[in-house]
């Protein structure tokens, strides 16, 4: 578990470099679990954005696939949303993670990347199952008005266009940037901070709850 029973203790303990090294393996091996994991509280992020307004805008994301070593994390989306305009014109979001069972929050802040039509888009599509692709089988864009609840998409029974829900289709590919780590440990709560330089080198700082 991130930072759990029997982790947290052990990991605060001497405060070095190896202390830092366990945080984020343990980290990113627990994302990479969430993603084939739907019960799992990770596999849900909140991903916040800025948008055209220059307001802050978040909303509930699944996280679709973790790669370590380039610390990416991917997320499907319909390129028709208001989130993607906002990411062409400020290509940086935040994913805020909580497990409750292990009480540890992240906060990952990333520069993002909008994939259409493209090999990485072709590869998510293909791993998304019926019932994911019908939600870009719509008409009409996310967050237009609609006449009742789930107009406009394809019941289970229905025959489908493929190709029309992929060309609503886009992914999000976001690279780590900035991560802070914070457990709520029963013996007092730690926190902990990780920046990656353009080189991908990792700096790493304790810091105050």
């Amino acid at each position: 578990m991130l930072g759990g029973p029997g982790h947290g203790p052990a990991i605060l303990a001497g405060m070095d470099t190896d202390s830092f090294d366990t945080i984020l393996e343990n980290t990113w091996r627990q994302l990479r679990r969430a993603t084939a994991d739907e019960t799992s509280a990770l596999h849900r992020p909140v991903l916040a954005t800025v948008d055209r307004n220059n307001e802050p805008d978040a909303r509930t994301v699944i996280l679709r696939e973790i790669r370590r070593e380039s610390r990416q994390l991917f997320v499907n989306t319909d390129r028709r949303s208001s989130k993607g305009d906002d990411l062409v014109l400020r290509p940086w979001g935040v994913f805020v993670f909580f497990d409750p069972e292990s009480a540890v929050q992240l906060r990952i802040l990333t520069e993002i990347r909008i994939h259409v039509e493209d090999e990485v888009t072709a590869e998510a599509w293909r791993k998304l199952p019926a019932k994911g692709r019908r939600r870009y089988l719509t008409a009409a864009a996310p967050g237009s008005p609609a006449p009742a609840p789930g107009a406009g998409v394809p019941g289970p029974d229905e025959s489908v266009d493929d190709a029309a829900g992929y060309r609503h289709f886009a992914t999000l590919e976001a690279v780590a940037i900035h991560l802070d780590w914070l457990h709520y440990a029963p013996e007092g709560p730690a926190r902990a901070e990780f920046d990656w330089d353009e080189e991908g080198k990792v700096s790493a700082r304790w810091l105050h709850p």
